[in-house]
C-alpha cells in the first residue's frame, strides 16, 4: 500500500531534475516516463501533480485491495474445485489421518498425566493398607498394569518419597509409605527415619500328592 507523504517526497525531487518519480511510484509507468523526458511536461504538469497525488495514491491502492481480493477468492474456489472432485474415500481417508493424528496426540497428553495420576493412587493405596504397600496391592487397588505399578514405586524410592524392603518371613517386596504409617516403627531403620512395621504371613507350604 502506497503512503501520500513518500508520494510528496518523490515529487519533490523533481526539482533536482527526477521529475515523474512519484508517477512510477503509483504505477503510472507511462505519464511517468513522460514527465522524465520532458521536465514534468516543463514543470506545469509537475505543478499540477501537487493537487492530483492523493488521488493517485487511492487510485493505486483501490487497485492493489481489488487484486488482493481477488486472488483470494480464486484460490478459495480453486481448494472447493479440488475438494469436490475428490474421490469419497480419498476423503474419507484424509479424515481418518486427521482423526489419527487427534489420537495419538491425545495418548501423548495421557502418557504424559499418567506417572503423576499412578503415583497418586498409590499414596492413597498406601493410607487404606497403613503405609505399606506391594506390588500386588498396588495392582488390585489402581487397576494399572505390574510393570507400571512397580516402576513407579521404584521411581519413588529413588526419589527418596519412600522406602522399600524384603519381609523377612515371606521374602514379599514391601515399598514403606513411612509419612503415611499409624503403626509404632521397628528398630530397623531407613537413614534417619523409622520404618514401621510392615509384614505378611508366612505362605503355607503345600502338600503334596504322592
Amino acid at each position: 500500500m502506497n503512503n501520500v507523504g513518500t508520494s510528496y517526497v518523490l515529487w519533490a525531487l523533481g526539482f533536482l531534475g527526477f521529475a515523474g518519480l512519484h508517477r512510477f511510484y503509483n504505477r503510472k509507468y507511462f505519464t511517468g516516463f513522460l514527465w522524465m523526458m520532458t521536465g514534468g511536461l516543463f514543470f506545469v504538469g509537475q505543478f499540477i501533480d501537487l493537487l492530483l497525488i492523493p488521488g493517485m495514491v487511492n487510485e493505486h491502492n483501490a487497485w492493489v485491495m481489488f487484486r488482493r481480493t481477488f486472488r483470494a477468492q480464486s484460490s478459495t474456489e480453486v481448494a472447493d474445485a479440488i475438494d469436490a472432485t475428490q474421490p469419497p474415500f480419498q476423503a474419507q481417508k484424509q479424515a481418518d489421518t486427521a482423526s489419527s493424528r487427534q489420537t495419538a496426540q491425545d495418548s501423548k497428553h495421557e502418557e504424559a498425566e499418567h506417572p503423576d495420576q499412578l503415583m497418586l493412587q498409590l499414596l492413597r493405596a498406601a493410607k487404606v493398607h497403613n503405609g505399606c504397600l506391594t506390588v500386588t496391592q498396588g495392582v488390585m487397588d489402581t487397576g494399572y498394569s505390574f510393570s507400571d505399578v512397580e516402576s513407579t514405586l521404584r521411581e519413588m524410592v529413588k526419589t527418596g518419597y519412600i522406602a522399600a524392603h524384603n519381609d523377612p518371613v515371606s521374602g514379599i517386596l514391601i515399598f514403606d509409605f513411612l509419612e503415611l504409617s499409624d503403626s509404632p516403627a521397628s528398630e530397623e531403620s531407613f537413614g534417619t527415619t523409622a520404618i514401621p512395621q510392615c509384614s505378611y504371613p508366612e505362605p503355607e507350604p503345600v502338600n503334596r500328592i504322592v
